[in-house]
Parts: C-alpha cells; sequence; structure tokens
C-alpha cells in the first residue's frame, strides 16, 4: 500500500479543502481574464496600426473604388473584346460587302 504522502486527505485533513480548491480555480480564471483583456488591448492596437490603418483611411476608400472600377473595365474590355470584333467585322462586311480584311 502506498504512503499516506500519495492519498487524498479527507475535508480538514491537513491538505487543500475543496473550498480552497474552489478559490485557486477561481483566482487562476481571474488572472486568464486579465491577461486575455490585456492581450485584446494591445492587439487592437498593433491592428489599427500600419497598412491597416491605411485601409481605414478615406483616401484608400476612395483608392480602393477606383481600382474596383478599373479592374471592371478591364475584365469587360478583356471577355468582350472578340465578341466586340465580331460583331464589328459583321457590321463592316454589311456596309462594305464581304471583303476579307485582316486586321
Amino acid at each position: 500500500m502506498p504512503s499516506g504522502a500519495n492519498k487524498k486527505s479527507p475535508a480538514g485533513g491537513g491538505g487543500k479543502g475543496s473550498k480552497h480548491q474552489q478559490q485557486d480555480k477561481q483566482q487562476k480564471s481571474n488572472d486568464k481574464a486579465a491577461a486575455t483583456t490585456t492581450t485584446a488591448t494591445t492587439g487592437d492596437a498593433d491592428a489599427n496600426s500600419g497598412f491597416q490603418e491605411y485601409m481605414r483611411s478615406p483616401q484608400a476608400i476612395e483608392m480602393m473604388k477606383l481600382f474596383v472600377v478599373a479592374n471592371t473595365l478591364v475584365m469587360f474590355f478583356t471577355m468582350a473584346w472578340p465578341q466586340m470584333k465580331h460583331s464589328y467585322e459583321i457590321i463592316r462586311s454589311m456596309i462594305y460587302g464581304d471583303d476579307d480584311d485582316e486586321f
């Protein structure tokens, strides 16, 4: 049989009772909550610095609007150019005849 050092002592038997264990657990959870709060406020400061701070500025929003418009135009002409060229060739052949002009 193992020695008495490995046994759990009964409540009030010289070791920490359940009341002390609950207080220790509560203290640890309070410490974790305080650490999380400190990290969150530090994280917010880090998140609002540098590039992220710029991206939230009015200047960046205007640049993003310009980017979206320019990208839309580029994608439209990239995807629609073959169809527009084909339409142009059809209209040209109707007006000027069936000339096989290659551009």
